[in-house]
C-alpha cells in the first residue's frame, strides 16, 4: 500500500509519530478475532483480521499493512489505515 491509502482522522500529532508507538493491544499477523468488541485507552493495532466494532473513547487505532478490519472504528482520536478496511470510520 501506497502513502496515498494512508488516511488519518481527527490526529493532533504526525502519522509517523503514531506508527512508531508501542500498541497497547496487538492483534498480530496470524491472529483472527471474530465477533469482537475491544476498548482500549491509548493504542490498538491490527496486523491480522478483527470482525467487529472497535469502540476507542480516547484512544488511536492502526490497521497494518497485513491488517484488516470486517466492521467500523468507533470514536477513535486518530486512525490510520495501511491495510483493508470493510465498514466505516467515525
Amino acid at each position: 500500500m501506497g502513502e496515498q491509502h494512508i488516511k488519518v482522522l481527527r490526529a493532533k500529532y504526525e502519522k509517523a509519530d503514531l506508527l512508531q508507538e508501542k500498541p497497547d493491544v496487538l492483534v498480530g499477523a496470524r491472529t483472527s478475532v471474530s465477533d469482537g468488541l475491544v476498548s482500549h485507552a491509548t493504542l490498538l493495532r491490527i496486523e491480522g483480521r478483527y470482525e467487529g466494532t472497535v469502540p476507542s473513547t480516547v484512544g488511536d487505532v492502526i490497521i497494518g499493512e497485513h491488517g484488516e478490519l470486517v466492521g467500523s472504528v468507533r470514536g477513535a482520536r486518530a486512525c490510520v489505515v495501511l491495510g483493508k478496511v470493510h465498514g466505516s470510520v467515525h
